[in-house]
C-alpha cells in the first residue's frame, strides 16, 4: 500500500506502507491519540510523512489496511478469509482498539464456532472452509486474547480431533512463529478426548439397544435384528463407536442400517421409519447431554450456554 496522498509511513521490517492518518484516526483511538498528542519535534519524518515503526509483520499490516479501505473483512480467492487473515485482523484490531473491525472479525469466528448445537452438528468440518483443522489451536488463542470465551468450547472440542503431534507441536504461522496450546488446555483436551470416547461408546450402545424401540413399531423382531446388525457393523468403524468427536451427524450412523455401505456383503435388514426416528431422537438427546456439559469439561463457565 502506497497512497500518494498519505502522510504516515508504517515501517515493518524492510517494508513500508504509506497511508493517510485520517483513515487510521477514524477507526482507532490509539492511533488518534498517537498522532494528536505526539510532540512534532520528536516525530521522525520524511517527505512530510510521519514515520511509525511497527512490530507487526508486513503481511499482517497488509491484511488490516485492505480491510479498512474496503470497510469489510477482505476475502481470499475462494471468497472466505483464511486463518492468517482473521488472526491478523483480530490481533491488530484488538491491540489498536479498532472496534468495528474487531467486532466483524469475531462475528465471523462466532458464526463458525457456534453456541448452537444443531448448527454445530450440521457443520461438515467444524472449521471455516479456508482454515486447516490444526488452526483451531490458533482460534483458541485468539479467544483468550480477546476474552471471547463463548467460542472456546467448540474450538477446544475441534482440538480433540487432532493427532498428538499437532496437539503438542501446534502449527507454524507464515511469519515463522508457532501457535501452541497451553499446558492447561492440553490437559483438558486429553481428558476430554477420553471422556468423549467413553461417553459415545455408552451412548451408541444405548441408542441401538435391541430391546428399545418405538412403542408404535409393528415389526419389532425385524427392527431388533436391525439394531443388532448396526452394532455388528460398527465393530468395523471404531471412530464412530468410540468417537472422540461426539457431534458426528446422525446420518453417519444411518448408513450402517440402511444398506448405504457398498462394502457390506450381507443382506440388508431394514429398520422401520418409526424406530429410525425414535433412535435418532435418542441419539440427539445423548448429544444434547454432552453439549450441555461441554464448557465445564474444559474448565469454563459460559453464561447462557445450554
Amino acid at each position: 500500500f502506497w497512497l500518494s496522498e498519505g502522510n504516515v509511513i508504517f515501517v515493518a521490517g524492510r517494508v513500508k506502507f504509506r497511508v493517510h492518518d485520517g483513515l487510521l484516526m477514524a477507526h482507532s483511538p490509539v492511533f488518534s491519540d498517537m498522532f494528536k498528542l505526539a510532540n512534532p519535534s520528536q516525530v521522525e519524518t520524511t517527505d512530510g510523512c510521519k514515520i511509525v515503526p511497527m512490530r507487526e509483520t508486513p503481511d499482517d499490516i497488509r491484511h488490516v489496511l485492505r480491510a479498512l479501505l474496503l470497510l469489510r473483512i477482505s476475502p481470499t480467492i475462494n471468497g472466505y478469509p483464511n486463518y492468517e487473515t482473521l488472526s491478523a485482523l483480530v490481533r491488530f484490531s484488538h491491540k489498536y482498539q479498532i472496534g468495528g473491525l474487531l467486532q466483524q472479525s469475531l462475528a465471523y469466528l462466532h458464526y463458525h464456532f457456534t453456541t448452537d448445537l444443531d448448527t454445530w452438528c450440521a457443520s461438515p468440518s467444524h472449521v471455516p472452509d479456508s482454515f486447516e483443522l490444526v488452526q483451531a489451536i490458533g482460534v483458541v488463542n485468539l479467544a483468550y486474547l480477546t476474552n471471547t470465551l463463548s467460542i472456546l468450547p467448540t474450538a477446544l472440542s475441534v482440538c480433540c480431533l487432532l493427532p498428538g503431534k499437532d496437539l503438542i507441536g501446534g502449527f507454524k504461522r507464515t511469519d515463522g512463529t508457532r501457535e501452541r496450546l497451553s499446558e492447561e488446555d492440553l490437559a483438558f483436551i486429553f481428558d476430554a478426548k477420553h471422556h468423549f470416547m467413553l461417553t459415545m461408546t455408552a451412548a451408541t450402545l444405548r441408542v441401538f439397544d435391541q430391546y428399545v424401540h418405538s412403542e408404535w413399531c409393528d415389526s419389532k423382531d425385524e427392527c431388533r435384528r436391525a439394531a443388532c446388525l448396526v452394532l455388528f457393523r460398527l465393530e468395523a468403524a471404531p471412530d464412530l463407536l468410540a468417537s472422540a468427536h461426539p457431534f458426528v451427524p446422525w446420518e453417519e450412523y444411518v448408513r450402517y442400517f440402511q444398506g448405504m455401505d457398498p462394502d457390506w456383503k450381507c443382506p440388508t435388514v431394514e429398520m422401520c421409519s418409526l424406530c429410525c426416528e425414535f433412535r435418532e431422537e435418542r441419539f440427539k438427546m445423548e448429544q444434547r447431554k454432552i453439549w450441555k456439559d461441554l464448557p465445564a469439561l474444559f474448565g469454563l463457565e459460559i453464561p447462557g450456554w445450554k
